[in-house]
């Protein structure tokens, strides 16, 4: 009947009241038939682009990613998301960007990802404070209690659950009826049962009344985990397989495994072992299917309890065996995550460390270089003695070049070596678990030529892309050379170099480069500005503790020049110090800095390539732009 309603309310409406009638009808078919509400949203999306409605347009995006996040169709979603950023970006709409950044936390956290989700739905939260939208801010602070909640801290949960709560009820929101759910999981976590019931079976009866199944699949759940825990099995089970019914209709792939083994194991728990065995399979194949690591835990450990119950000892062990061996697999993925950070941290230090005698010759030498200046201006009354004096001190300088040079790339040496060890920990892990695939399928007789060819080959694929780190890595520290090359090909290996620190620093990486550019030169010095701006660009951002922090990057040619744009959020550089920066050994870092890093940029930009290479303070950050005219003769 209510589908009736929405589109006797679209047939009967024109101009503006049609659109919104259609929008809203979208926006109700989202749970219940999603990919309805897609197509849907996709009129109305044609409608703000031929009307050039960028809101509309907005707000149609943000409809049609909602509607593959409940089909579970995470790809789309991440399309759309994706486009999302791009127009917010590209229009500085606040609002696109925090939402876009929030259905990224819902995908990480479905994914089991939840330090990932955690970033995300923060960087969101930044830009909700800023437009103060009550109605996204209580999404965000929801999301954020989940979040939380999975990572089983329950305090920071219940705090944004109430910050929640509060902002539904002062404007009247029904998303109350969903936060008193989540709430109710803190108090089951809390082993508050019977209050958990309670509060579960109040939204229970408002998600039925209103058709919101997705939601009513997650209280049929949270109320039999309830009743399991009571040891009320009979009323468990009964409410587990409505839930687990009810996210197979939706489609809720990533949560099927759980809801499906939460089945099973009741069966299990009830004795009723030939019931159980199906379900427990499917919950396995589910979490292999959607590589879910923790649901294959479970899994494992449900099949460990039906053998038990069987009386197949060993084979109750075997899968405990499992159970342990995959938890401290992730338990030891995660450990090197960390172990990988320290070792970027303390690499670098050990490199600053080496180069402190190097540092003080060359400000020696610098200094040396400051009184030749001096007694300079009292050799003027002869030629010869003046221009004698020059050429020792451009013979001085050029030295010094060259050790400054020298002094840039093993400071970003230090750096480098950390990532090479990251980009190859990935492969190494990938070959691993190919390895051991083609170990069991020895061990349990189902080795084919066709699935050994596979392995072989994916191997192979791995191998190859160990090589490839390594080859673009020692291209970087080659002595000089000169070609002709591709600038987006040349940034784009910079960023690669940089790609895992911004990424453990939590820095958003934004490109837009043209594909026809070209310069002929060496072009790995261009790496070494690129590089050097970056790095100089995390630094700022992580000491002065940016939220939402962000790095931009753009490159366009035309027949005269190449531009190239270098942005980071941050702190404005004092405008008496914007020249300044560029100077040797001028550095805002204390101790920690040289002052070479970008007096080497200059010296490349100006002197390898005729160019210029400026700094200036944006509204709400810094920016480099670099610009290389493309008639010039390189300088060898």
């Amino acid at each position: 009947m209510e589908r009736k309603k929405f589109l006797v309310r679209i047939a009967s409406s024109e101009g503006e009241a049609k659109t919104k009638a259609i929008m809203d009808y979208s926006q109700y078919l989202q749970q219940t038939d999603p990919l309805e509400s897609v197509i849907q949203a996709k009129l109305v999306l044609d409608i703000a682009r031929s009307q050039n409605d960028l809101q509309l347009e907005i707000d149609a995006m943000i409809n049609i990613a909602n509607a593959y996040i409940c089909n579970s169709d995470l790809p789309k979603t991440e399309h759309w998301i994706n486009l999302l950023l791009k127009t917010g970006n590209r229009n500085k709409i606040p609002k696109a960007m925090g939402i876009a950044y929030a259905l990224q936390a819902r995908i990480d956290l479905s994914q089991n990802n939840a330090t990932s989700s955690l970033q995300n739905m923060l960087k969101a939260l930044d830009y909700f404070l800023e437009t103060n939208d009550q109605f996204d801010l209580l999404s965000c602070y929801n999301g954020l209690g989940i979040i939380h909640l999975m990572k089983t801290e329950l305090d920071e949960a219940y705090h944004y659950y109430q910050l929640a709560l509060q902002i539904a009820e002062k404007i009247g929101s029904n998303a109350k009826h969903s936060i008193r759910v989540n709430i109710g999981i803190i108090q089951t976590e809390q082993k508050k049962y019977q209050e958990a019931l309670e509060s579960n079976f109040i939204s229970l009866e408002y998600f039925r009344e209103n058709d919101q199944k997705t939601s009513e699949a997650t209280a049929l759940y949270n109320i039999g985990f309830c009743y399991y825990q009571l040891e009320e099995l009979t009323d468990s089970l009964t409410y587990l397989e409505k839930s687990y019914a009810l996210s197979k209709d939706l489609n809720e792939k990533y949560l099927l495994s759980k809801r499906c083994n939460a089945v099973a194991a009741t069966l299990v728990k009830m004795g009723e072992l030939d019931k159980a065995l199906p379900y427990i399979k499917e919950s396995v194949k589910l979490a292999e299917k959607y590589d879910l690591q923790w649901d294959m835990a479970l899994g494992y450990e449900t099949y460990s309890l039906y053998y038990k119950e069987r009386g197949d000892y060993q084979q109750a062990l075997d899968y405990l065996q499992k159970v342990l061996s995959l938890k401290e697999k992730i338990n030891k993925e995660n450990t090197q995550e960390k172990i990988a950070e320290l070792e970027a941290k303390y690499k670098t230090q050990i490199y600053k460390l080496q180069n402190t005698d190097l540092d003080q010759r060359n400000k020696a030498m610098s200094n040396q270089i400051t009184e030749l200046n001096g007694s300079l201006s009292d050799l003027q009354n002869t030629y010869l003695s003046l221009q004698k004096d020059f050429k020792k001190v451009v013979e001085r300088v050029n030295a010094q070049d060259d050790l400054l040079s020298s002094q840039s790339r093993m400071s970003l040496m230090g750096g480098m070596i950390s990532a090479i060890a990251h980009q190859w920990k990935q492969p190494l892990n990938v070959i691993w678990v190919l390895v051991q695939a083609i170990d069991d399928s020895w061990r349990f007789d189902e080795l084919t030529k066709e699935f050994m060819d596979n392995q072989v080959k994916q191997i192979g694929d791995q191998v190859n892309y160990m090589a490839e780190t390594v080859n673009d890595f020692s291209k970087f520290f080659k002595p000089e050379y000169v070609q002709e090359y591709s600038v987006a090909e040349t940034i784009e290996k910079a960023l690669k170099l940089m790609e895992y620190m911004l990424k453990t620093s939590g820095i958003t990486l934004i490109k837009d480069l043209e594909s026809n550019c070209r310069l002929s030169g060496n072009p790995n010095e261009l790496s070494q500005v690129i590089i050097n701006i970056i790095n100089n660009a995390q630094e700022a951002i992580l000491r002065d503790k940016i939220r939402a922090p962000e790095i931009r990057i753009s490159m366009n040619c035309n027949k005269e020049r190449i531009n190239i744009t270098i942005y980071n959020k941050g702190n404005h550089i004092k405008p008496e110090n914007l020249e300044k920066i560029f100077e040797p050994y001028y550095t805002t870092r204390g101790k920690e800095g040289t002052g070479i890093g970008l007096q080497i940029c200059r010296q490349i930009i100006e002197n390898k390539y005729n160019g210029r290479i400026w700094v200036s303070n944006k509204s709400d950050g810094v920016e480099f732009e670099i610009n290389l005219p493309l008639e010039s003769q390189i300088n060898d």
